[in-house]
């Protein structure tokens, strides 16, 4: 049982780690606590399930198109809304509530278009089990771990190894003293923020290999970012993938003591409990 658990919780932290790093990554650059990426988040797993689904595109260029859509999105946000808030002074708490109306709006439109309905990307969510000394694992499972752990590595050696990834290290240090020596704050910006709709748009399609999706389920998904961002204490993207794990194992072992239906709930206790005893992070404190 508990092994089963441990199993489950590691194929959860997967997508959880994938958009909890998208959302660390665009703080940490920008200051900018978006929660518009969960507008992104749902707009991108809709365009997949569309381009499955109606247009009848094989899966390759499906995702092709989540990511496409992601991306776009993500770009378009911070070149043409934070931006030119930015240029106007505006103060970071209208930052914040331009992308709590743009993840509402993202929300509403895709009712309008597709219903408050769950769907799922393919017909059956069902994946071939393979048994390992008595724990089920799926095929479904295996993916999520695999592509998961492969895209976290790769963003976090580019953020130490890359000159791209440099920069938005020096840019999320210290703004002014990196254009000084020649690093764009904008073109950090917008790298910040493909890396972010590439790494949701992934999570995201991996997540719906074995659940159903609705219109808000991004809205949903991102308290999960968020609590791992405190977690992991904010602007540590690399205690970020930790918080995400820890949340992902505590919600299935949660299943112990409580109903299923309960485990969006246990994700907001963390929260609060985080945010009220430990403001600065469980791996800040513990240090």
């Amino acid at each position: 049982m508990i092994a089963q658990l441990v199993v489950s919780g590691l194929a959860m932290a997967g997508p959880y780690v994938l958009f909890s790093i998208a959302f660390s990554l665009v703080l940490k650059t920008t200051g900018v606590w978006n929660f518009s990426q969960g507008g992104v988040m749902s707009l991108s797993v809709y365009a997949v399930y569309f381009a499955l689904n109606a247009l009848g595109w094989p899966p390759v260029l499906a995702v092709a198109a989540g990511l496409f859509v992601a991306v776009a999105v993500s770009l378009a946000i911070e070149r043409f809304g934070f931006e030119v808030l930015r240029r106007r002074n505006v103060g970071s708490l209208m930052l914040f509530v331009f992308s709590l109306v743009l993840s509402a709006f993202a929300s509403d439109l895709l009712t309008l278009i597709f219903g408050t309905g769950s769907v799922t990307i393919y017909p059956s969510i069902l994946s071939p089990v393979h048994l390992v000394d008595g724990v089920a694992v799926t095929n479904a499972n295996i993916e999520s771990a695999v592509w998961s752990a492969a895209l976290a590595a790769a963003v976090l050696a580019g953020l130490k190894w890359l000159p791209a990834g440099q920069a938005l290290v020096a840019v999320s240090k210290n703004r002014e003293l990196a254009e000084l020596y020649g690093l764009s704050r904008r073109r950090a910006y917008l790298t910040a923020a493909a890396v972010s709709g590439v790494l949701v748009a992934v999570g995201m399609y991996l997540l719906a290999l074995g659940v159903e999706v609705d219109p808000s389920i991004g809205s949903d998904l991102l308290v999960v970012a968020v609590a791992a961002t405190i977690i992991g204490s904010i602007g540590n993207v690399t205690g970020t993938v930790i918080g995400a794990v820890l949340i992902a194992l505590l919600q299935n072992f949660s299943v112990l003591v409580l109903p299923s239906v309960w485990q969006t709930a246990v994700v907001y206790g963390v929260l609060f409990a985080v945010i009220i005893f430990l403001p600065r992070g469980l791996l800040a404190s513990a240090r």
